[in-house]
């Protein structure tokens, strides 16, 4: 999901409707402030907002939560753990098919690889067919450690939106794009849960 889709102009879009307008904040910072609310709600759109906040909440919860445990019991990021179960589905991946079955960019996920690599968690060799491709796969370390893992709430997530069909996802990702634009996050890069630029995990530098 890192390339997000072109979003169509609305049809019905008012040609004389007013821009934004710019509001200070109290730090004196310029910020265009959300769409304003068009007079109250009914009942029926409140229980439909709420149920949307509340599967968010619990989305979020269930992924900090198994962050959370992963690193303080294995010292491992969501993401890591991600890579390590992704890689125990096969014998070897390249990085390419790695990126492809976390729905990751191939330099985001080769950061994370790198990471476990230096963990002795994951070997890198040269492919036999072809000596400029390298494959990555599960050393014995990481087969004990992913063993004793508990199951990956990021694996469960990015498997079940997998299993939808696309015209739910593209319904849903369309839904998600004006979220983000709200939150002004739209040019910021994906990356993956919970891992900062370098790859490294937001509570524990390694």
């Amino acid at each position: 999901m890192a390339n997000r889709r072109a979003r169509a102009k609305p049809r019905n879009a008012s040609p004389s409707a007013a821009a934004p307008v710019s509001t200070s904040s109290g730090n004196g910072s310029s910020a265009s402030s959300a769409p304003a609310r068009r007079g109250p709600r009914s009942e029926a759109h409140r229980k439909e907002v709420t149920a949307v906040v509340d599967g968010l909440r619990r989305i979020v919860r269930a992924l900090h939560q198994s962050h959370r445990l992963a690193e303080q019991k294995f010292d491992l990021s969501a993401a890591q753990l991600l890579v390590l179960q992704r890689l125990a589905e096969v014998p070897s991946l390249s990085v390419n098919e790695l990126a492809d079955r976390t729905f990751t960019h191939q330099s985001t996920v080769s950061v994370v690889v790198t990471r476990l690599v230096g963990r002795g968690l994951v070997r890198r060799n040269r492919a036999d067919d072809d000596a400029r491709r390298a494959e990555l796969a599960l050393t014995a370390s990481g087969r004990v450690l992913l063993q004793r893992a508990m199951s990956s709430a990021l694996a469960q997530l990015i498997d079940a939106l997998d299993a939808m069909p696309t015209s739910r996802l593209r319904i849903i990702g369309g839904c998600l794009d004006g979220v983000v634009d709200a939150l002004g996050v739209s040019a910021e890069p994906p990356g993956m849960f919970f891992e900062d630029g370098d790859g490294s995990s937001r509570q524990s530098k390694r």
